[in-house]
């Protein structure tokens, strides 16, 4: 693996304090309002286990279950997902590898049972290498397979502007994030140029638990993990990787697109140490000139 890497300071500040409150669960609900079409609405739920800030599981509804194991070094070294009502059919499982200095530098993907591979089953994955320089100025490369295709990642940081280019078969997308007080700001996405939309993103003044979770996880290089494999837990649609919680985030400008562009709106509540205890996002839908809503999404915070 290659790598040029100075001293690491604290990525945009990201890791100079930590929550003091112990998680204990997050309960999450989500409404799609265009799947529902009767006055009674019956949300998804998403429950997140946790023991002392580690994520342990999840369960949704409809009976999918992920465990989340740990390395020796209290790295998240597998997550394995099974259907609580089929469970003979097996699981999927995602593990992790890193180098000596803590970066991700591997995922594999394949299906198994109780942790094992499934004889005969294929295996896919990725492999990443780190052109460091200092926090504002670094480069991923990644390559690996999907479902049939040939996947290859690329994550270039400079002047607190992030530029990932991913292709998966013929598919390319470039996307583009402004960073400014360690938030993402705005985001442009590109996909072949068919669906071409930009975001604006506005925070509160208050620190996200996305770095008790993810620090967790993926230990002190948590910022560079949630690049190459984000895991599917995210607080009210923010960006993982800001480091406030998410106000708001505005449709601006969208060329061409095919399909909808998802934008929120965020009311937060907080406990008497200034942490989140409730948050619900009101997402609305743009298509061309047309605005609807497209789901609520509403999060309990319970702490030890």
């Amino acid at each position: 693996m290659k790598k040029t890497i100075l001293p690491l300071l604290l990525f945009f500040g990201f890791l100079s304090s930590s929550n003091a409150q112990v998680l204990k669960k997050i309960v999450q609900l989500e409404t799609n309002t265009s799947r529902y079409k009767s006055d009674v609405e019956i949300p998804d739920t998403i429950v997140y286990n946790f023991k002392s800030n580690k994520l342990l599981s999840s369960l949704k509804t409809g009976g999918s279950l992920k465990k989340y194991d740990y390395n020796d070094k209290g790295l998240l070294s597998k997550i394995s997902e099974s259907q609580t009502k089929r469970p003979d059919s097996g699981e999927s499982i995602e593990e992790f590898e890193y180098d000596s200095n803590g970066f991700l530098v591997g995922t594999s993907y394949y299906r198994g049972k109780n942790g094992v591979k499934t004889d005969g089953a294929s295996t896919s994955g990725m492999k990443f290498e780190y052109q460091i320089k200092n926090d504002n100025e670094f480069t991923i490369t990644g390559n690996g397979t999907g479902t049939n295709s040939i996947i290859q990642k690329l994550y270039v940081m400079k002047n607190n502007v992030l530029t990932v280019t991913m292709n998966v078969g013929k598919i390319k997308t470039i996307s583009v994030y402004n960073f400014k007080d360690g938030n993402v700001v705005s985001a442009n996405i590109n996909k072949n140029t068919r669906e071409n939309h930009t975001l604006l993103y506005t925070y509160d003044a208050t620190q996200t638990l996305n770095e008790t979770i993810f620090k967790n996880l993926f230990g002190e290089k948590y910022f560079y993990a949630l690049l190459c494999s984000p895991p599917e837990i995210t607080l009210n649609n923010s960006p993982q990787f800001s480091k406030n919680i998410m106000k708001s985030s505005a449709l601006e400008k969208q060329i061409k697109a095919e399909v909808g562009i998802i934008t929120d709106n965020v009311k937060i509540d907080y406990n008497a140490n200034n942490f989140p205890v409730k948050s619900v996002n009101t997402a609305m839908v743009t298509a061309g000139s047309d605005v609807s809503p497209r789901f609520l999404i509403e999060q309990t915070y319970i702490y030890e």
